[in-house]
C-alpha cells in the first residue's frame, strides 16, 4: 500500500483533508464535479512537492529524488567535517580516514570492543533522548493536525505515549542522580 506522507501549503491552505477516502473537498480540475478518492491522490504534485517530501510507491519513482536529495545533503555535511577534522588533527585524521570507510563498514576490520554491551549504560546516558523523540514526534502529530484540521485534537494515544515516556525520564533521571543502580563498573 503506498505511504504518501506529504503537508502541502497549497493544500492545507485550501482546507484539504488527509482522509483515506471521501469528499476532499473542493472540485477537481476538470473533472465538474467532486469525486471520492483514495489518500494517494489527495495532493496534487504541484502542491505536494516541498522540500524534504518523503513519498514511497510500489514501482519506487518517487523515492528516488528524495534519496539523491539526501545522499547529496550527506555528501556536503561529510565534506564540511572532514575539513574541520584535517585542520584539527592532520596526519592523524588523514591516516585514519585512508583506513575508515566513508558509507560502509568494513566488516573484515572490525575489532571486538574492550568493554561489553550495557544496557544500564544506554539507559544511563540516552533517557532524555528517548522522551525527546517521544516529545517530538506528539509536537508533530499536534502540529500537522493544527495545519491541516485547523483545530487542536490531541489523540490519547499521544497522550498515553508523552505521559508514558515522561514517567520513564523522570524515572531514570532520579535513579541517575540519586541512586548508583544506572553506575556500571569501568565505565
Amino acid at each position: 500500500m503506498p505511504v504518501d506522507l506529504a503537508f502541502g501549503a497549497g493544500a492545507a491552505r485550501r482546507g484539504r483533508r488527509l482522509c483515506p477516502s471521501g469528499d476532499v473537498g473542493e472540485e477537481h480540475e476538470g473533472a465538474g464535479r467532486r469525486t471520492a478518492q483514495h489518500h494517494r491522490y489527495v495532493f496534487h504534485r504541484k502542491e505536494s512537492a516541498v522540500p524534504g517530501e518523503f513519498r514511497h510507491h510500489a514501482r519506487g519513482l518517487d523515492v528516488r529524488p528524495g534519496v539523491f536529495g539526501f545522499l547529496f545533503y550527506y555528501e556536503r555535511i561529510i565534506f564540511t567535517e572532514e575539513e574541520f577534522l584535517r585542520k584539527k588533527f592532520g596526519k592523524a585524521f588523514l591516516d585514519w580516514a585512508q583506513r575508515t570507510p566513508v558509507f560502509y563498514p568494513d566488516f573484515k576490520r572490525w575489532q571486538r570492543p574492550d568493554l561489553p554491551f550495557s544496557f544500564k549504560t544506554v539507559l544511563r546516558r540516552e533517557y532524555s533522548t528517548f522522551f525527546g523523540i517521544i516529545a517530538s514526534f506528539t509536537f508533530i502529530d499536534i502540529a500537522a493536525d493544527l495545519a491541516t484540521e485547523r483545530k487542536l485534537e490531541i489523540k490519547p494515544f499521544w497522550v498515553v505515549l508523552f505521559v508514558g515516556g515522561l514517567v520513564v525520564y523522570l524515572t531514570l533521571m532520579a535513579y541517575k542522580k540519586k541512586t548508583k543502580r544506572l553506575n556500571v563498573a569501568g565505565r
